[in-house]
């Protein structure tokens, strides 16, 4: 017999239990941290660029009068649960304090991690949090400034 625990959880933070059979929070099904730059690295390796040539591109697609970013996307899947993630990167928004290139990782849950969840996308700050989109919208009650700056990360 194993001893279990219950626990509640607000504000859409994301708690799951992994192949391990260990309760993570934040935790993501892949095999990389749970960090901006991970993200960003595998994003790098599945278009085989890397920053300067992701600069590169997105400047000639500027040029060409194309929507000038960069985005990366794949599906992982464990124990009828998948995640879709998306790496972007584009020009610094204006009006904010970063400059050149910024970028942001989004993941969209399916399925049930626990009876009843539901997620809808969130989005990865640099405090290697997981926000909800309701978080990140200026017309959301739940709206969190902090929040939304953190999700859009200096490149």
């Amino acid at each position: 017999m194993k001893k279990v625990y219950n626990l509640t959880v607000n504000n859409f933070h994301t708690y799951f239990v992994g192949i391990s059979g260990v309760l993570g929070h934040n935790a993501v099904i892949g095999c990389y941290p749970n960090n901006p730059t991970s993200f960003l690295t595998k994003a790098m390796d599945t278009i085989g660029l890397n920053r300067n040539s992701i600069r590169r591109y997105i400047k000639q697609k500027k040029a060409r009068g194309k929507n000038p970013q960069v985005k990366v996307k794949w599906t992982e899947a464990e124990n009828g649960v998948t995640i879709k993630y998306e790496v972007r990167v584009h020009e610094a928004l204006a009006g904010t304090d970063r400059v050149g290139y910024e970028y942001r990782i989004e993941r969209h849950i399916s399925g049930e991690i626990s009876p009843g969840t539901g997620r809808g996308k969130e989005y990865l700050g640099t405090d290697n949090i997981w926000y909800h989109t309701s978080e990140l919208k200026p017309n959301s009650t739940l709206f969190n400034n902090e929040a939304a700056s953190l999700t859009h990360i200096q490149y």
